[in-house]
């Protein structure tokens, strides 16, 4: 294959990459080159569903380390999702290496990714600029999307099965409670009611079109993240 072009070999990477992670490190390890090639970001965010089993080897090999570190750097979007979820399943995640990931797979233009972070920033120390989230949540409510968002949080079609053992367990350190919207049955809204046109509420939105509040859909979406991850909410 060395008379081959770089571009022809990185497509052939890429597909390699959706097929098997295992065919991968096989094809990366028949010369320097095309090891360098499989290093690039075109195949570091193509990954297939069995890039879930690099996260649940008991025994990794180097080269496994080196490469997953190469998958959150370049900011894999489920791969770095997944992680996440799963080290939120921790008594203490690790609420910083958390944000980095998921700004790694924004970065990546990962529209789930954005969605995660911004329930995260919705609950972690310290203050938020609220102005900015809500600006951040409508953009994100306006892709008419969330529940395919909320299943790639829960693993897409990947392999990972989530599972949480929890039940009414604190709320992790450097987390915390807020409530947007005190008084969903008699809110004011924040500006943002009427008819939108075209726009359809996924499955757990079902609020009249004419009483419209961004800041009570953000509560349920909170909520939402404290109860899948078995935490007392206590709202």
């Amino acid at each position: 294959m060395d008379f081959l072009s770089d571009d022809l070999i990185l497509n052939i990477a890429v597909r390699v990459t959706a097929h098997s992670v295992h065919d991968l490190f096989h094809f990366m390890r028949t010369n320097k080159r095309h090891a360098d090639l499989c290093r690039s970001l075109e195949v570091l965010r193509a990954f297939g569903d069995d890039f879930t089993e690099l996260l649940t080897d008991l025994c990794p090999t180097h080269e496994k380390l080196d490469f997953m570190n190469r998958l959150w750097d370049a900011g894999n979007p489920m791969f770095c999702i997944i992680w996440c979820t799963q080290h939120m399943l921790h008594p203490k995640p690790r609420l910083d290496g958390i944000d980095r990931l998921q700004r790694n797979s924004e970065a990546a233009n990962s529209w789930s990714a954005k969605y995660f972070r911004l329930l995260m920033r919705a609950t972690v120390a310290p203050p938020l600029n609220m102005e900015e989230l809500l600006t951040d949540f409508w953009a994100l409510l306006m892709t008419k999307n969330l529940q395919h968002y909320r299943s790639d949080i829960m693993g897409g079609n990947t392999t990972f099965s989530f599972r949480c053992t929890w039940y009414g367990r604190w709320l992790p350190p450097g987390m915390y409670r807020r409530r947007f919207c005190p008084d969903p049955d008699s809110c004011p809204g924040d500006g943002r009611r009427g008819n939108y046109q075209g726009f359809l509420p996924d499955d757990d939105d079902e609020y009249a079109f004419n009483h419209f509040c961004i800041r009570c859909r953000l509560n349920g979406k909170v909520r939402w993240l404290i109860d899948v991850f078995g935490i007392d909410h206590g709202f």
